[in-house]
């Protein structure tokens, strides 16, 4: 079993982990919990115990065990690495939502949060509460788990927003088929999101919309601290993935008029004509080249084409042409 425990944390570390190293520290057992009890049970193993809190030396902040099978060295000196692997990001978000947020206050929160952490890292091992040490199997905190786990579903699910050749300078109106929206903000004084319908107006070019999770930054980097022996400990932080972004595509499309002689068939310059589109608000007065060509970008829509001065030697054309 002892081989077994040290060959677990090893590929546990390598897998999770990249090497940041920052600094060394400390951690220490702290106060018991009154009244909730646990135990953890795989095979021949089991550590029943009364929960309590561990905590970081330096700052006496509340942090988490993630090797529930080895017991914790408080003078051992570990190293903090900076998480930097997906594999973590779920028990981070379970620190991050857990004790400590919002009225979560309470020393029973701590304690739900380790449990959860052990239960994430652990997924095979059997963790339960209990009624007392060493006592019976129990349900507990059930309501205090669901919430955890909606505060944290809520968080992973992204907007599902798709955009499809706009045209420029309007605004557009798109309702989220996810329902997750009223959870983002952006900081573009073009977007606005009220409910879950996010309002944007374009611009003549395509362009990505960032929108950001409304949720607190302030909890600084999350690490994970590893040493020869004992527990691997995890420092809650922010979040990762809490963006979501917006492919605006505006779509302009190539448009060419040739004027020439009608029986000779020889290009024609000096032509001017009048483009414009109410639909699209566009007004443009273009005159044609050496070749009797005018060439202009145009977003997709209805338009009208009036001559309004003809190449020298030649009578005005009254027609007025529509194009789509």
């Amino acid at each position: 079993m002892k081989k077994y425990i040290k060959i677990f944390i090893l590929v546990m570390v390598l897998n999770f982990i990249k090497l940041n190293i920052v600094h060394a520290e400390n951690f220490y057992e702290d106060n018991w919990i009154t009244g909730v009890y646990a135990n953890l049970i795989d095979g021949d193993f089991s550590k029943p115990q009364l929960m309590r809190f561990i905590r970081r030396r330096s700052d006496n902040k509340a942090v988490y065990c993630i090797s529930p099978r080895v017991r914790l060295y408080e003078d051992e000196n570990y190293t903090s690495t900076t998480l930097s692997s997906s594999k973590l990001d779920r028990v981070n978000e379970i620190a991050y939502f857990g004790y400590g947020y919002k009225n979560h206050t309470s020393n029973e929160w701590y304690a739900i949060t380790q449990f959860m952490i052990w239960k994430e890292v652990e997924p095979n091992m059997d963790i339960f509460w209990t009624d007392k040490f060493r006592g019976n199997r129990i349900t507990r905190f059930e309501s205090e788990i669901n919430e955890l786990n909606t505060l944290i579903n809520n968080y992973r699910k992204k907007p599902n927003i798709k955009t499809y050749n706009l045209l420029p300078n309007k605004e557009y109106s798109f309702i989220d088929n996810n329902n997750a929206l009223s959870t983002y903000i952006s900081n573009n004084n073009r977007v606005s999101i009220k409910n879950n319908v996010l309002t944007f107006k374009t611009t003549d070019k395509s362009e990505k919309v960032r929108l950001n999770k409304n949720i607190s930054n302030d909890k600084g980097t999350p690490y994970l601290y590893t040493a020869s022996r004992g527990q691997n400990i995890l420092v809650g932080g922010n979040l990762n993935n809490n963006y979501y972004d917006i492919n605006i595509n505006v779509s302009n499309s190539l448009f060419t008029l040739k004027k020439v002689d009608s029986e000779s068939n020889i290009p024609l310059n000096e032509a001017k004509y009048r483009i414009y589109s109410k639909e699209n608000n566009i007004d443009e007065q273009l005159t044609t080249n050496i070749d009797g060509n005018i060439t202009i970008n145009l977003p997709y829509g209805k338009y009208s084409i009036k001559e309004i001065k003809p190449p020298i030697g030649y009578k005005l054309d009254e027609k007025v042409y529509e194009i789509d």
